[in-house]
Parts: C-alpha cells; structure tokens; sequence
C-alpha cells in the first residue's frame, strides 16, 4: 500500500527495508551532483582543518629538542574547532539531503542552512536523542562506581552483572533512539507540530527494522576505507604522512556518504507519515504521490 492509500492516522506499517535501502542508494546516486552541491564547501573546510591540526601534531608531539624525549601537547582548540566543523557539516548536509528528498526541494548553496531553524531544530533533537542513547549507560557506570568505592574490593562478583546492565541500558537507548529517529526529518522538513509521542506510536512494530535499515545503508558505505586501506598496507608499510592523508581523505569519504543513511531516514519518514512525492522515485513498485 503506498502513501496516497494510506490513511494519514495508520500507525504500526511495517518498514520494507530492502525496498527503502534500495532507493536511498539509488536516490544518491542519481543525485550525486547534488550531494556536491550541498557539501563542496564543508569538504574544502573540513579538510583544510583536518590536514592543518594532523600536520601540527606531527610537528608538536616530536620531541622538543635531541636531549629529550618530552613532546608539546597537542593545540586543544584548533582539533576542538575542526571536530565541531566536521559535526555542524554533518548537520548541514543532513537538513539538505531530507528537504531534498522529501520536499524535492534542491539544496541551496553549502553551509547556508546553518543560520536556519531547521539546522538547530536538528540539532536540539540529536541531542536529546543522544541524551536517550548515552545517559542511562553512563548512569550505570556512576552508580558502579559509587559501589566500587562502597564495597572496598569486593566490585568483582558484581562486575558481570553492571557489564550487563550497562550493555542492555545502552540498547534499550538506542533502541528508543531509533523509535523516535523519523523525528529529525521531521524537524528538518520544518514540521514543528509532530510530537515524540506521535512518532512513538506510527513506529510501533519497526525498531529492527529501522535498526538493520540504518546498518544496511550506513555500514557498507563505511567499510569502504577500510579495505582500501588494508589492501594497500598489505604492500607498502605506510609513512606518517601517508596516515595523515588517509586520515583526512576517510573523514571527507564519511561526509560525502552521509547522504545514504540519511536518504533511509527521509524515506522511512515517507513512509510512517503521508508526505509530498520525492524527486522521481518509486517506493514498492509505486509512485509516491502527494
């Protein structure tokens, strides 16, 4: 059933995956002039910082002089600014990428957005999300601990069970996370008036499948440097510089890709709510209409 049949108020539809993976890969490609266009300037940014703040680390943390093997620390601030530039890129290119296929709106010129309030509408709940992911794990490990400290060596018959703990808070958070992900898109697309709760309930049933769609689309993109890298290594023992160039050209890789992942979440949001047709394409064997 597509969107148009659909009732606006039909919760709990299950995701087709494949049919989403399939269309977020081809959406990025048959788009790829536009995954430049919304990301060039992010790239030449981005990789500017990262080669600067890899060749100072290079050249601080060799020794200060022959006599001695002490390094000068690494500049904190400039890593801290290009770690942030590679954070508010991912952002920027994310906005573009949902309005792009949600609102076949094309992306205005790169790095525009940032002043917008869907940038920082996504940015508050990619923070809150992250909050759901990341707070119950590390209020484990602080009541950990504190238990540690009380139990006055005797932590070991407790350490596999706050293991445990930890590693089944961390999923549940993620899995909450992936409940209430369609909501970014959402926020990106300037629909203010959906709720956590309304996108709770039209997801009911979908946590794997949102979770294997998100591996499916994220996951292979990314393992790409990967083997590259370790197909090279096989042959040539890499130099310092040759680390600090593949260091630099994988973190680009990684901005240039996020469109991918992206592009299932949009879809997925496509699906779950009624939304305007998409740039051209087909989601199971239909054409999306508005």
């Amino acid at each position: 059933m597509s969107l148009a049949e659909r009732p606006p108020d039909s919760p709990c539809q299950k995701l087709p995956i494949l049919d989403i993976g399939n269309l977020a890969y081809s959406s990025y490609f048959r788009h790829f002039a536009a995954v430049l266009r919304t990301s060039w300037l992010w790239l030449i940014l981005s990789g500017f910082l990262i080669a600067t703040t890899s060749w100072l680390e290079q050249a601080w943390m060799a020794p200060i002089d022959v006599k001695t093997t002490s390094a000068r620390p690494v500049p904190v601030p400039l890593t801290g600014l290009a770690d942030a530039i590679i954070v508010i890129a991912g952002i920027s290119i994310a906005v573009e990428w949902h309005r792009l296929m949600i609102l076949n709106q094309q992306p205005s010129f790169s790095g525009s957005n940032v002043a917008t309030g869907p940038f920082w509408r996504y940015v508050l709940v990619s923070l809150v999300l992250s909050a759901i992911v990341l707070l119950p794990p590390l209020g484990v490990v602080f009541m950990a601990l504190r238990l540690l400290a009380a139990s006055m060596g005797h932590f070991n018959a407790f350490f596999w069970w706050i293991v445990l703990v930890v590693f089944g808070s961390g999923g549940l958070g993620i899995a909450l996370a992936l409940r209430l992900s369609p909501l970014l898109a959402a926020q990106a697309i300037g629909r203010t008036e959906l709720t956590f709760e309304e996108v709770w309930c039209r997801t009911r049933g979908n946590t794997w499948r949102l979770f294997l769609g998100i591996v499916l689309t994220a996951l292979p993109p990314l393992m790409v440097p990967d083997v590259v890298f370790f197909s090279i290594t096989g042959f040539v023992r890499p130099s310092d510089i040759l680390l600090s160039v593949a260091g630099t050209i994988t973190i680009l890789y990684y901005l240039l890709v996020l469109p991918i992942s992206i592009g299932f979440l949009s879809h997925a949001y496509r699906h779950f709510f009624k939304g305007p047709a998409g740039p051209g394409e087909r989601l199971e064997g239909q054409r999306l209409a508005a």
